[in-house]
C-alpha cells in the first residue's frame, strides 16, 4: 500500500491510495501525513529536474574513489579522503578560474526539460518575443541559477587546509579507549570490488575463466 502511494503518478490517483492506507493502518497514515508529499510521492514531484544525473553514478564514483582507502586504518583512511578532497577542490577552482560568462562551461549542451536550460526551441521563442518588443533580458537569465558560474564558485568556495604531521598531533588522555573491531578471518582473499546487482551485466572483457586440471 505504501508503494502504491509512492508510485502514483497523479494527485487523483494518490489520494485514494492514501485513504486505503488510512483504513488499513491509521498510525502509518498519520506518520506519512506529517511529511510533505513532494518529498516522497511521485504524484507531487514538480517534474522540473535541475540536473540530468538521474542514476546512482555519483555514489558509484565515490565508492570507486574510496576503494584504495577501505582496507586502511581509520586515521589513514580519513587522511586519504582529506588529501583527495583538497586535490579535487584545487582542480575545480583551476577550471573555474579559466571559465568566462555567467554559466558553467557545459551548461549549454543539454535540454531545458531535463536540466532547466533552454533548448533551441525555447531560444527561438525568446528571440521571437524580443523581436516584437517583449522584455526577455539576456538569454542566460532564463537558465536556472544552479547552472550559473557564480553558483559553481560558491559550491567550491570553502577550503580544506593542510594539517601537521601525525607526530605533532595532540595526545588524548581521555578514559575511553577505541579498540579495533574483531576480525574473523575467512577463506580466500578479501574482495575490494563492489558487488554488482542482478540487473548489472558483467563486462565480458573482465571475465576470466580458470580451469584447474588435476592429473
Amino acid at each position: 500500500m505504501l508503494w502504491k502511494c509512492t508510485t502514483s503518478t497523479t494527485v487523483p490517483q494518490f489520494e485514494p491510495e492514501m485513504q486505503n492506507l488510512k483504513e488499513f493502518n491509521e498510525g502509518c497514515y498519520k506518520y506519512l501525513a506529517k511529511i510533505q508529499p513532494h518529498h516522497w510521492a511521485r504524484s507531487h514531484f514538480s517534474g522540473r529536474a535541475m540536473s540530468d544525473v538521474l542514476l546512482s553514478n555519483m555514489c558509484e564514483i565515490l565508492n570507486r574513489w574510496l576503494v584504495d582507502a577501505r582496507d586502511k586504518p581509520i586515521i589513514t583512511a580519513l587522511e586519504y579522503i582529506r588529501e583527495d578532497l583538497m586535490k579535487r577542490i584545487v582542480t575545480v577552482n583551476n577550471m573555474i578560474s579559466k571559465s568566462d560568462g555567467p554559466l558553467t562551461p557545459g551548461a549549454t549542451k543539454v535540454k531545458w526539460e531535463l536540466t532547466a536550460i533552454p533548448c533551441k526551441h525555447a531560444v527561438a521563442a525568446l528571440y521571437h518575443m524580443g523581436a516584437f518588443g517583449a522584455r526577455v533580458s539576456h538569454l542566460e537569465s532564463w537558465v536556472h541559477r544552479v547552472h550559473w558560474l557564480e553558483t559553481w564558485k560558491n559550491t567550491y568556495n570553502f577550503k580544506i587546509c593542510p594539517l601537521n604531521s601525525m607526530q605533532l598531533w595532540g595526545k588524548n588522555f581521555g578514559t575511553s579507549k577505541l579498540l579495533p573491531p574483531l576480525i574473523v578471518a575467512t577463506a580466500g582473499r578479501p574482495k575490494k570490488n563492489r558487488r554488482k546487482g542482478l540487473d548489472e551485466k558483467a563486462s565480458m572483457n573482465s571475465s576470466v575463466v580458470i580451469l584447474n586440471l588435476n592429473f
